[in-house]
């Protein structure tokens, strides 16, 4: 009987090992190039006729499509595209026994088959490139690769033959640039033979021929080249100009401004500690954090503290929603409680409407996910009663903020006119190349300089300035705390100090303390979902998180044509 028990198991992993077998087999496939054969035709007025042919040696299975992409860099395009298989010629459509182009460059040349497993098959393309001779001052030059520069397999063999007009002479030698081969010249033709080629191994070749036995002008592509490089000194010129001027501009009118405003009291000249371990001032912590910033404007971060502060009065309460699957992260839902206090702020007023006011009318819930985005279409309907209060206490200077203000305005107006100019610059491509598109880029950088001189402008008035500095010596208290170097806190100001942690984007650090200290109770405005996987605590953590990411999301000649890629599947 034991050795019954030993018999059974070693069965089943028998049993289960055959199974298991064919299906890998079935599964397995490789394939390989037994040749890669090229027969180039060089032709009088700069068009390349090319005929490609490859022998794929398919192993394993199935196999449905090969293909082959075809760069039109420094050619005039690619035409008169033809393909067979196994010597019968093809119809485009994407079907079994028909090809498919796609794209423009590269184009893609697709051949789709029956399914086919442990085989051999011949592919072979027709296709004429245009404008593939360079024009250069001693010499008519073709530059072109040979095989696909991007290839997943081996080749075993590879024939390259290169025929050109009898009227056109060699100036000299055949050059391999890239790779390996073997030269043989005759009168009219180049013949180029390689072996046992690694993937993605290229041949690259250059042939020079006498000037003009060619072509008598240069391809379409070289002359808008030509006329781009011409054109570059003056763009260039034109382009630091405009730099220059606006640069200029947007200095002038800062020391214009400097002069008829005074900039805010520095911090320096301020004498309130560098370290406050208890609030300021009752101030709200939505104001609190535009004193706390740098810049001294509204951000997120300050729209949820609000928000933390109005649940701390009982005005909104936060539960965890219940999951929509297992692939889905947590969400919470905001809910309004009813009746609102009549004794509100502006801001706070605005944020609520903001929040809950929809289309349809007025909701009484709305998803923590949901208010990243709500806040970042509507934000001014939260920011502008903000600064309107800090200005009514005197905290913020009309004329300073209308200062930073015009800043604002000249960059975004900069803005705007680079899609025109960008939209000029590709129309003029043919003349200015790439280069057309420096002076855009530098009406842009002017764009980005008009925000820096908006923001290093504080729109804080002197005495906004003095409150500032204490409202950041408390900051530095919150971010003492965070990192563990204040270990007398008193556990019991975490939540009244959380909206103004938020306030002053430390929302992730300050629930980071939740986790790692004990003693701190769950806020009584917040409701984990019953029978969460890792209760309450867990709960609360990653809906910090969430409030984390929310107020951090809310508001040249040397190159050779041909090449490409080579595959099948």
């Amino acid at each position: 009987m034991s050795r019954c028990w030993l018999v059974i198991p070693i069965l089943l992993v028998v049993l289960v090992g055959a199974a298991i077998a064919p299906a890998a087999a079935a599964g397995h496939k490789s394939y390989m190039a037994e040749r890669f054969d090229v027969d180039w035709n060089l032709l009088p007025d700069g068009v390349l006729e090319v005929v490609e042919t490859v022998e794929f040696r398919f192993e394993g299975g199935p196999f449905t499509y090969v293909y082959r992409e075809l760069p039109t860099n420094y050619s005039d395009g690619i035409t008169n595209i033809q393909a067979s298989l196994d010597g019968q010629p093809l119809s485009t459509g994407k079907a079994a026994g028909e090809f498919e182009v796609s794209g423009s460059n590269p184009t893609r040349i697709t051949w789709r088959f029956a399914a086919t497993s442990d085989a051999t098959h011949v592919f072979q393309l027709r296709y004429w490139m245009l404008g593939v001779v360079r024009q250069e001052t001693d010499a008519d030059l073709f530059l072109w690769n040979a095989l696909p520069t991007s290839y997943e397999y081996r080749i075993a063999h590879s024939t390259i033959r290169l025929t050109y007009p009898a009227a056109a002479r060699l100036s000299g030698p055949v050059e391999i640039r890239r790779g390996r081969a073997q030269i043989a010249e005759a009168d009219g033709q180049v013949v180029l033979t390689a072996a046992d080629l690694a993937s993605d191994t290229p041949l690259t070749v250059a042939v020079r021929f006498a000037p003009g036995s060619l072509i008598s002008v240069p391809a379409a592509w070289q002359a808008r080249d030509r006329a781009a490089q011409a054109a570059r000194p003056g763009v260039l010129i034109v382009t630091l100009g405009v730099l220059a001027v606006g640069v200029a501009w947007l200095y002038a009118l800062w020391a214009r401004g400097q002069r008829a405003i005074s900039p805010p009291a520095a911090p320096g000249r301020v004498t309130a500690p560098p370290h406050t371990a208890t609030l300021p001032d009752g101030l709200p912590p939505a104001l609190a954090g535009v004193l706390m910033t740098v810049a001294g404007r509204p951000t997120a971060n300050h729209a949820l503290a609000a928000l933390f502060s109005l649940a701390q009065r009982g005005v909104l309460s936060i539960e965890e929603a219940p999951k929509g699957g297992w692939y889905r992260p947590r969400d919470f839902v905001i809910r309004r409680i009813d009746p609102v206090p009549a004794d509100l702020r502006p801001h706070e007023t605005a944020l609520l409407d903001l929040m809950f006011s929809t289309r349809s009318g007025r909701s009484e819930t709305v998803k923590l996910s949901a208010l990243g985005q709500r806040l970042g279409r509507k934000f001014s309907r939260f920011s502008d009663p903000l600064l309107a209060e800090l200005q009514e206490v005197g905290l913020l200077d009309p004329a300073r903020r209308a200062f930073g203000q015009r800043f604002l305005v000249i960059g975004v107006v900069l803005l705007i006119a680079v899609m025109p100019l960008l939209a000029l610059a590709a129309l003029l491509l043919d003349r200015f190349g790439p280069y057309g598109f420096l002076v855009p880029a530098a009406v842009f950088l002017l764009g980005m300089i008009a925000f820096v001189f908006a923001t290093a402008y504080s729109p804080l008035s002197d005495q906004g300035a003095r409150e500032a500095a204490r409202w950041q010596g408390f900051v530095q208290y919150l971010k003492d705390v965070i990192k563990a170097r204040e270990p007398a806190w008193d556990v019991r100001q975490f939540d009244r100090y959380l909206p103004y942690a938020v306030a002053a984007g430390l929302a992730s650090g300050w629930a980071g303390i939740f986790q790692k200290q004990s003693g701190i109770e769950i806020p009584a405005w917040f409701s984990a979902l019953a029978g969460s996987s890792d209760g309450s605590r867990g709960s609360f953590a990653a809906m910090m998180s969430a409030v984390y990411w929310t107020g951090s999301s809310g508001a040249g000649g040397a190159g050779a044509g041909g090449g490409g890629g080579s595959g099948a599947g």
